[in-house]
């Protein structure tokens, strides 16, 4: 007769023992004839009780360990070593019962005993265990090893990761109180998993560690069971403490090539958290030669410009086609976008149409058009029709020309993931501490003297290379160091939104009216976030102020900005309008332009003549989001006069 195997959790095998006896010669449900019934039941079924007795012993176990604390992601990271850990718990039942089954068969061990056969002993009372080898049994242990196998890659996966955050879910995230937003952000439950640290790719760590290995198996050579090639015997090692650490050579190449480093090379220090402070930080802690710190006085990244935008990855349309802004801007938009779409970092490319009422606001956008098409950014006009029923609620009297390649991107999520990369590639990210005064020291290094939150003295910093990304408060940085006459006087432009609660209208692409020449922003556009669905809000407008902390939305600002937005959004309910949150931008003076023409400004980063190791990055204003990655290669370039793979495959 032929034997019909039928697959059966392990839930399931205890509630079959209930049922009738098959007829002889089948595979279903041989147990019932077992005469150690408590043994199997204890193999195919564990009670509550017994569970939660083992749970008491995971724990214990799981939460000791102590390397789960390094990491924010803890929870996500505990649950599979639990998980992994039950899994070992059954694995050892069946082991058990298949071990005692073959005991039945009285084979004696080879001369080897790998499995120390001789030292196992049968159970009393387990005559009938080699019965338990059936079908069921058989497709359980192959079930159960499979789901072993994938846990435990995946678990030793997740730990040689820098991963990084996440938690409950954004309603539970909002609710938490005496918590920073950003750290609210960082407990929701998302994974960003980053490479292994930069030891694996180091040239120096890769010839240390085979150094090691080498010294560690002479050291120990005599410890090793016959003819030297085999395993350790840990019962002759006179010093388990030293094989553990001599042993974990990768761990000792980093430590050793990290001195080694610090004696040979200099190190970088970055003044400012944001999004462009990161990246800088980022490129360089990919070169493995700069050890890299980080200072940020806020106590999380990017708590300023960065965080206080309209989030939008823009086209590089509007700066001249020799500024930096335009260099930059397209360099970053693409490498933004490739960082978006490898690491999972939320964006959209939902286009941007720039509007005219007008024939002189035609002429303005034609002109853009013109510009785009000379350095390769698609544009195109829209007709009437296509517009109307794409947006039916846009006004756009003259015409529409669409961007395709503007997006929006969640800043705070880039932001966490260039965090992630500075401290995977060994360097260090400091919050809290702001710069109390800076010397430049007869040997060409910088003396910085920080101040901890909490802490009563300043601390000194010295440094080869100087990096100032402080965003608003940069001119003040750089005033620090350079002398008099080249300081320079700080301006900002407030920049209010609003937030829009009606139903409709809700366009699905980002409205920007025509640019106004000379003006400090690019209108009070309509931008979308990344909920679902999309939130509409409006702004920024321009607001001249003196105070770089001033975030207190202006009520005054906005009948103006709601007559603005119906030019291009008539059907918008006043009413439903409201004020949301403001941002703050650096200027380089007190009428700077944002376009090309009269009053422009353009980034200005360079290395200061007299200052070696010290770079500037003043007046990062917009598109300083879109540009962050470029700028990161840029300033590489002027210290080192190249810049390292940026890791993004472009």
């Amino acid at each position: 007769m032929t034997e019909t195997i039928q697959p059966m959790p392990m839930a399931r095998l205890q509630d079959t023992q209930q049922e009738s006896q098959p007829e002889s010669g089948s595979y279903e449900h041989p147990q019932k004839e077992f005469t150690d019934q408590s043994f199997i039941d204890d193999f195919l079924h564990v009670s509550s009780e017994e569970m939660r007795a083992s749970f008491r012993e995971i724990w214990s176990d799981t939460i000791s360990d102590h390397r789960l604390t390094l990491f924010g992601f803890r929870r996500y990271r505990t649950t599979h070593l639990v998980n992994l850990r039950y899994l070992e718990l059954e694995l050892e039942k069946i082991s058990n019962v298949i071990f005692q089954a073959g005991m039945q068969l009285d084979q004696p061990p080879s001369d080897l005993d790998r499995l120390g056969l001789r030292y196992i002993r049968k159970q009393p009372g387990t005559s009938a265990k080699l019965e338990i080898i059936n079908g069921n049994t058989i497709l359980r242990l192959r079930e159960l090893i499979k789901e072993y196998d994938e846990a435990l890659l995946a678990f030793n996966a997740l730990m040689s990761l820098e991963t990084f955050a996440l938690a409950d879910n954004i309603s539970k995230a909002s609710q938490i109180q005496g918590v920073h937003p950003y750290e609210k952000f960082k407990t929701r439950l998302v994974r960003i998993d980053l490479p292994p640290r930069h030891g694996s790719r180091d040239p120096i760590q890769h010839y240390l560690r085979k150094g090691f290995r080498r010294l560690w198996y002479y050291l120990n050579k005599t410890n090793l069971a016959g003819d030297g090639r085999g395993p350790l015997n840990r019962r002759t090692v006179p010093n388990p403490s030293l094989e553990r650490i001599w042993g974990n050579t990768a761990r000792v190449a980093e430590i050793f090539t990290r001195f080694l480093i610090a004696l040979v090379a200099g190190a970088a220090l970055v003044i400012g958290g944001g999004v462009v402070g990161l990246s800088i930080a980022r490129q360089l802690s990919r070169r493995p030669q700069v050890n890299v710190l980080l200072i940020e006085r806020h106590n999380g990244a990017g708590q300023e410009t960065s965080s206080r935008n309209s989030e939008v990855i823009h086209a590089g349309l509007y700066y001249g086609a020799d500024s930096l802004k335009t260099r930059l801007c397209l360099r970053g938009k693409e490498l933004i976008y490739r960082a978006c779409a490898e690491y999972g970092i939320r964006h959209r490319n939902t286009k941007k149409w720039i509007v005219a009422q007008n024939q002189e606001q035609f002429q303005a956008i034609e002109k853009i058009h013109r510009f785009a098409q000379s350095i390769g950014v698609p544009t195109r006009f829209i007709g009437s029709q296509e517009a109307s029923e794409r947006e039916p609620d846009v006004r756009a009297e003259a015409g529409v020309l669409e961007s395709e390649s503007t997006g929006i991107v969640d800043s705070h999520g880039l932001m966490s993931w260039l965090e992630g990369e500075i401290q995977a590639g060994g360097g260090d990210v400091v919050f809290k501490t702001s710069v109390q005064g800076i010397e430049h020291l007869s040997d060409g290094s910088y003396r910085i003297n920080v101040n901890t939150e909490g802490e009563e003295q300043t601390e000194p910093i010295t440094t080869d290379v100087l990096i100032n990304a402080a965003g608003l408060h940069a001119i003040s940085i750089s005033n620090l160091v350079l002398p008099a006459e080249r300081r320079l006087i700080p301006y900002y432009a407030k920049g209010t939104y609003f937030s829009y609660a009606a139903p409709r209208p809700k366009p699905s692409t980002l409205i920007y009216p025509a640019p106004i020449p000379g003006h400090g922003g690019l209108g009070t556009h309509l931008t979308l976030d990344l909920s679902e669905p999309p939130r509409v809000r409006f702004g920024p407008d321009v607001e001249w102020v003196d105070n770089p902390d001033d975030y207190k939305p202006n009520a005054t600002r906005m009948k103006a900005a709601i007559d603005d937005i119906q030019t291009y959004l008539p059907s918008v309910e006043r009413d439903k309008i409201e004020l949301d949150y403001c941002g703050i931008r650096p200027k380089l003076g007190g009428s700077s332009s944002v376009t090309s023409g009269k009053g422009f400004q353009d980034f200005y980063i360079t290395q200061e003549d007299g200052f070696p190791g010290f770079v500037n990055l003043l007046g990062i204003e917009s598109p300083g989001l879109t540009s962050a990655l470029a700028i990161g290669e840029y300033v590489e370039k002027l210290l080192y006069g190249h810049s390292q793979d940026t890791g993004l495959g472009i």
